[in-house]
């Protein structure tokens, strides 16, 4: 085993606050929530037995871990507290085990490292909640998942994901799931991290959801032709705001709305006219007044249970 065939890929070090279902199942603390994944990027399965955390926390891949080997792009959770990861993020991830002798994450940053069963160093992240790296992490809703796996040690090689993209409302879960075999491999589906609604693989700056409402691909970076695009025709008198953009036609449990603001503080809904309507697509175009020199616009989605 070597860095080449296993990697730390996310570290969710703050969670949130346990909200009252939690705390009344028994989780009281946001460290019931911390885990860490583990990946193998490699295209062979990985003999696990033996690696074992030397700082962050303690944990080993002994005979009480679950799991002892992992397969080819594959990845599993190791999890402060078992039953509170899958009360928070579902039941169908790869768990291999819980973290030992009471350890946990810190909140303020650590290094976290494992040797193998030679006792050579295999992984090692000193992760922070300052920047340059991201803080959204820091206890905001979000964890750090690595997007560039050669670079694990840089600030830069990790993002931002939020917790809420990794749990999938029951309502819009099978079309979305059937969308997401177009584009990915059965190993990428199986890895919420990538897959989930506010996960941005292609780190196009659209996250998964954005792709799924406007049809676009999300394992490639383009600029959509279809994404929301606002126009001001300054040569009118009365000048006005174009606001063209398209969807796909039939989005089961995806409800959208537009939305304006002056200050970015109070929204209010925008009610967009009958679209031109595809046999796949609707496509919407209409004009606005620009009643104020400064006006900000957003496309709000939100996936129903």
């Amino acid at each position: 085993m070597t860095a080449k065939n296993i990697s730390l890929s996310a570290i969710h070090y703050h969670p949130t606050a346990p909200v009252t279902s939690e705390i009344d199942a028994g989780f009281k603390n946001r460290r019931d929530f911390e885990f860490l994944e583990l990946h193998n990027p490699s295209g062979q399965a990985v003999d696990l037995r033996g690696l074992r955390f030397i700082s962050g926390i303690d944990f080993e891949f002994d005979a009480s871990a679950f799991i002892l080997e992992l397969n080819a792009g594959k990845s599993l959770i190791i999890a402060s507290n078992q039953e509170a990861f899958e009360s928070r993020f579902g039941t169908t991830w790869n768990v291999a085990g819980t973290f030992r002798k009471d350890t946990n994450l810190n909140n303020g940053g650590e290094r976290i490292a494992a040797i193998n069963s030679a006792g050579q160093i295999v992984l090692d992240v000193t992760y922070s909640d300052q920047p340059p790296w991201p803080t959204a992490p820091d206890g905001q809703g979000s964890f750090l998942t690595l997007s560039s796996p050669d670079k694990s040690g840089l600030a830069s090689a990790w993002n931002a994901a939020s917790e809420s993209g990794i749990r999938f409302p029951a309502g819009a879960l099978q079309p979305y799931l059937k969308w997401l075999e177009n584009y990915f491999t059965a190993d990428a589906l199986d890895r919420p991290l990538i897959t989930g609604w506010t996960a941005d693989p292609d780190l196009d700056g659209m996250n998964n959801l954005l792709e799924y409402f406007h049809g676009s691909d999300p394992s490639r970076a383009m600029q959509s032709p279809h994404a929301l695009k606002i126009d001001r025709d300054m040569e009118e008198s009365n000048a006005k705001w174009q606001i063209t953009f398209s969807k796909v036609a039939e989005l089961p449990g995806i409800e959208w709305s537009l939305e304006h603001s002056t200050d970015l503080q109070s929204w209010a809904t925008i009610t967009a006219p009958a679209p031109t309507a595809g046999e796949s697509r609707h496509h919407y175009s209409w004009m606005e007044s620009a009643s104020s020199a400064a006006r900000f616009f957003r496309l709000k989605l939100t996936a129903q249970e």
